[in-house]
């Protein structure tokens, strides 16, 4: 028996030496309701058995351990056979949990019936005078926790509650707070208490409730806690009030001491007075436990005051000598017991008219490191709201340097999905065990992580059974990773799982590690080799344009040559512009090499400067984009981006199952998104794989676009080289590491990643896994300046050549205009110098043998004068 009820019990019977003096032997006949769905009446009794030897030490009294069985339906043939009974056993008093059928015989009877727990109802219940409930009503554990949430303000809360009080409890608090109930049922297992548990802080989590009140039964407190403590909300954001803070006779502080919460508790277990009583520190007794106690020693207390009364007053007893004994009359006992006034361990004791518990006082405790302290008190006859509750302050709890939060969840269990860099398994895996199997990025980061944060000895590493990064059903629940942390399976996840709203709806993302988009994988087409390299900078239309542009220009520079009157007559060293000339000038100047000889008249010049600005634009748009053609590798893809995908039938496409690449397209209410998600859900069910290695060998053997993460596929076409990455990435995001709801070492974790991108160790993880390239790196999308120069692109030129053709026949109209009326000006001076020459020769003629008076000059001479004058004519004409 434990020591700490002997010394109580002891306590209770101390005035035995008097009754020890005495001759008569009083007896009373104890009768314990045992019922079947409660233990407190199994408690009763092993708490009668372990104090038995104790009590037997009274030779003045001896008392009569009767069990009945309790929990009988309120019938009339139940209530015959308990009348029947107590006719038999003829009880002074009972002690046990609340039975109507016992409830009602015993007050028929007058037997004095002690309950350890209210009614089941929640109701004070009126009309039985017997009946004494030595445990607090409902009502004052319900108006004390109302106090303290009251003094905590808090105005949204969520309530656990395993018996029919509990509706009660619901119904009260819906009338001043929000709330959210989640009720647990009796079940025939521990697993299946266990599921129902967790299953109600998950829907308690996912409804964001921080304030967690608990009217629960004994054995329940530390199941809800520990399930708690597994999905992390035992952290500093949550807070948690216990009604009944004796109904779980574990240590608390031990198990869940360690941990940030707000727990604060009520209890009605004076810990301090049964400390004194033990003469050492505290020894914790759950709430049956100490109300069995209590019940006993009032039943001992009220039987000694009783022959302390009867000997005062020197009554007769019907007996005479030694041996005589006699009964404790039942009304004497419920007299005592009515008006007693005592201290026990679950604090004073008295009762009101109703026989219920009343000037109850209990402790406000609260859970730290150092186990469960007082840190208030509560008052019920006090009418002031400070007086009735007082408590230093709302953050009531204590707690230690938690600097190495992680090192307290040891083992840290991290959960992870295979996935190439970030996570592989070591060629030599198979002989190697634990986390030495495994290597990759995200193994590297983890292992700097842990040593930031001190649990390098402490995590293992272990794969997701079913192989999913995680994605809701269409029940609501979750897989793979996710479904993992939801339940607190894994500490943390350290995998390839992207960060999206959904996601976090039900467990929680440190900062982003690394950026994530989306991009396109296919089969790397062969290069296509030709002969005719040189034409493809230019467009075949633009090249037939070029020859028009040589014929036409040709033509214009002959006819501008030809019809032009001022190159009608020619000095004999000068080139006349024929068919042959004009289009050797023209394709001279376009490839540079220089022309021969150059127009004489203006409209030819006119044509030729701007038929050579022509050629300097052709030539330097051609050499620039031949010399792209010859540095850059082409590669012809008849896919460019995801639209091009949705409007094709010839090559298929999927993503990988159960990851955020399905839902992203799943739910897209973009037209070419939603076709594409109706072909790979619908058409082509089987595009979508099981993982990324399988998505990866199927573009490699097929005609196959698969998308998904782009460091993924980049890293595949760093070892594959038959594949390559087409189009831009889209949808961009970031990896994130996964943690439960709520735990309070995410932001340890983020802060250490910070420092790890800081510090460049992140990017020399990246350059270390990426950076080891088997293929050549070459893009897909042709780069801008290398493709095909179309028409449009340099229209503008032939539009410059034709204005200067216009502007070479319009300068050459009037060129000709100019040189006919200088020609036809030219004839008329010809024909008045003739008719000049005319009339000279008459005159010569008749001097032709004289002398001249003046000069002395023989004719002859002035003819050769005359002559002279001729050919100046002639010479002028020319």
């Amino acid at each position: 028996m434990d020591f700490g009820i002997w010394m109580i019990i002891l306590w209770g019977l101390g005035i035995f030496d008097e009754i020890l003096a005495g001759k008569v032997k009083y007896t009373v006949k104890i009768g314990i309701v045992i019922n079947k769905e409660d233990e407190c009446g199994l408690v009763v009794k092993q708490t009668w058995e372990e104090m038995r030897f104790v009590i037997e030490r009274d030779k003045g009294a001896s008392y009569d351990m009767v069990t009945l069985d309790g929990g009988q339906k309120h019938t009339l043939d139940n209530l015959l056979e308990a009348r029947r009974h107590f006719s038999r056993k003829r009880y002074a008093i009972l002690i046990g949990c609340h039975d109507d059928v016992t409830q009602t015989i015993a007050n028929k009877f007058k037997v004095p019936y002690i309950v350890l727990e209210p009614p089941g109802q929640g109701r004070r219940v009126i009309g039985f005078n017997n009946v004494y409930h030595i445990s607090p009503h409902y009502e004052i554990h319900l108006q004390a926790a109302s106090d303290i949430l009251y003094e905590y303000r808090w105005s949204k809360l969520a309530i656990i509650y395993s018996d029919t009080i509990g509706l009660h409890l619901i119904g009260d608090m819906m009338t001043k707070y929000q709330v959210q109930a989640c009720r647990l049922t009796r079940k025939s297992s521990d697993r299946s208490v266990d599921m129902d548990i967790q299953k109600c802080l998950l829907k308690l989590r996912q409804g964001e409730f921080a304030n967690i009140l608990v009217n629960a039964d004994g054995g329940y407190l530390a199941r809800i806690l520990y399930q708690a403590m597994k999905l992390s909300m035992l952290s500093d954001r949550y807070s948690w009030v216990v009604m009944n803070l004796d109904s779980d006779s574990r240590n608390l502080s031990e198990e869940f001491g360690y941990t940030q919460v707000n727990l604060t508790g009520l209890s009605i277990v004076d810990e301090n007075y049964t400390a004194t009583l033990l003469n050492r520190g505290p020894k914790r007794l759950s709430y049956n436990k100490a109300l069995s106690v209590d019940a006993i020693n009032l039943v001992l207390e009220s039987v000694a005051k009783i022959r302390e009364t009867w000997r005062h007053r020197n009554l007769s007893v019907a007996c005479r000598g030694s041996g005589c004994v006699q009964p404790v009359p039942k009304d004497d006992i419920a007299r005592a017991i009515k008006y007693a006034n005592m201290r026990g361990v679950t604090g004073r004791i008295h009762f009101d008219e109703d026989g219920y518990r009343n000037n109850v006082s209990m402790q406000v405790q609260g859970l730290t490191e150092n186990g469960i302290k007082r840190i208030g008190t509560w008052r019920q006859n006090e009418n002031i709201f400070e007086r009735r509750l007082q408590m230093p302050a709302p953050n009531l709890t204590a707690y230690s340097d938690t600097e190495n939060v992680l090192a307290k969840y040891r083992p840290i269990k991290v959960v992870t999905l295979l996935e190439s860099p970030f996570v592989m398994l070591k060629k030599e895996h198979a002989t190697l065990i634990g986390n030495d199997r495994y290597e990759g990025f995200l193994v590297d980061l983890l292992a700097e992580v842990a040593k930031k944060l001190g649990f390098t000895d402490y995590y293992e590493i272990y794969e997701v059974p079913d192989g999913k990064y995680g994605s809701k059903g269409k029940d609501g629940k979750w897989n793979g990773i996710i479904h993992q942390l939801e339940i607190c399976n894994a500490t943390m996840s350290f995998a390839a799982t992207s960060i999206t709203s959904e996601r976090e709806e039900v467990i929680d993302f440190t900062k982003p590690y690394k950026d994530l988009t989306y991009s396109i994988l296919m089969k790397r087409p062969k290069r296509k080799a030709t002969m005719f390299q040189f034409l493809t900078p230019f467009s075949g239309a633009l090249w037939a344009l070029m020859g028009v542009a040589i014929v036409v220009v040709s033509v214009m520079i002959f006819l501008m040559d030809r019809f032009v009157p001022n190159n009608l007559v020619h000095h004999a060293d000068h080139t006349r512009f024929n068919a042959q000339e004009s289009t050797w000038f023209t394709y001279s100047s376009l490839v540079g090499i220089g022309p021969e000889v150059y127009p004489r008249t203006i409209s030819g010049r006119v044509l030729a400067a701007i038929w050579w600005f022509f050629s300097l634009i052709l030539i330097s748009s051609y050499t620039a984009n031949l010399a792209a053609f010859l540095t850059v590798s082409k590669i012809e893809t008849p896919i460019k981006s995801v639209a091009d995908l949705a409007v094709q039938t010839k090559i298929g496409y999927g993503t990988v199952q159960n990851t955020y690449c399905e839902t992203f397209f799943r739910k897209s209410n973009i037209e070419y998104l939603t076709k594409m998600w109706t072909y790979m859900s619908e058409v082509a069910p089987d595009s979508r794989v099981k993982n990324s290695s399988e998505g990866i060998n199927k573009v490699l053997t097929g005609s196959y676009a698969f998308m998904f993460d782009t460091p993924i596929l980049q890293y595949a076409t760093t070892q594959e080289c038959d594949a390559m990455i087409v189009g831009e990435p889209f949808n961009k995001r970031g990896y994130g590491i996964g943690v439960p709801r709520g735990a309070q070492y995410r932001d340890a974790i983020s802060k250490e990643i910070l420092i790890l991108q800081e510090e460049q160790i992140v990017k020399k993880l990246e350059n270390k896994w990426w950076g080891n390239a088997k293929c050549e790196e070459f893009k897909s999308v042709i780069p801008a300046g290398t493709e095909s120069l179309p028409i449009e692109n340099i229209s503008g030129i032939f539009f410059v050549l034709i204005g200067g053709i216009i502007l070479a026949v319009i300068v050459c109209f009037f060129e000709f205009i100019l040189a006919r009326r200088k020609n036809k000006l030219h004839k008329n001076s010809k024909i008045t110098s003739t008719k000049r020459h005319s009339s000279v020769t008459d005159a010569s003629d008749e001097t032709k043998n004289f002398i001249n008076p003046v000069t002395n000059i023989p004719s002859q001479v002035i003819l050769t004068n005359g002559n002279t004058d001729k050919q100046m004519d002639k010479e002028s004409s020319i």
